[in-house]
């Protein structure tokens, strides 16, 4: 049996056999790039979670070398100054820390944020080596000041900056009130 195809229709089961492989190449391009926009975004999660366990253990640190060197745990007023004031000379001004550290202090935390003024912040981890300053594949710097918002002169503002092995970032701040959460 001899099949007769008309001239005019000739070449048009390739036509439409282009147009479906061009079509899944495409469905195929698309995939792969959400597949990779996925496996991106978990890695950047990742990197976020690694950066915020490392600012946490550097206010861990913090806190600790704070209630050795200034009797944190029976903390007062006077305290407080003594820390803003670096009455002990062991904590770094703002003006003398490396750029990286002073973005602790340069970021806005919230639009409503009362930060003190950037001479006012202390940074606690300034003098101790890198080595000492990592958790975790990354680094930290905390910083402590008064908070300028308590007239008591009873809070103290800790902010940490914790930076993870990919430079994902993230930013930490607590306040520490005299006569409050005592178990230290």
């Amino acid at each position: 049996m001899k099949t007769n195809i008309r001239h005019s229709e000739r070449g048009f089961s390739l036509l439409i056999g282009m147009s479906v492989l061009i079509l899944l190449t495409v469905l195929g391009i698309a995939v792969v790039q959400g597949i990779n926009s996925d496996v991106e975004s978990a890695g950047n999660d990742r990197g976020s979670q690694s950066a915020l366990a490392i600012a946490e253990a550097g206010l861990t640190w913090s806190m600790d070398f704070l209630k050795n060197t200034y009797a944190l745990h029976q903390a007062t007023a006077q305290t407080f100054t003594n820390i803003a004031t670096n009455s002990m000379n062991n904590l770094t001004n703002y003006s003398d820390a490396t750029n990286e550290a002073k973005t602790a202090i340069d970021a806005d935390i919230s639009a409503t944020d009362v930060s003190p003024a950037r001479a006012d912040w202390k940074c606690v981890t300034h003098a101790r080596t890198d080595a000492e300053k990592t958790f975790g594949g990354g680094r930290y710097h905390v910083w402590v000041a008064k908070d300028p918002a308590d007239p008591t002169g009873k809070t103290l503002l800790m902010r940490a900056l914790g930076i993870d092995a990919r430079g994902s970032q993230r930013l930490v701040e607590i306040a520490v009130t005299a006569g409050v959460g005592q178990a230290l």
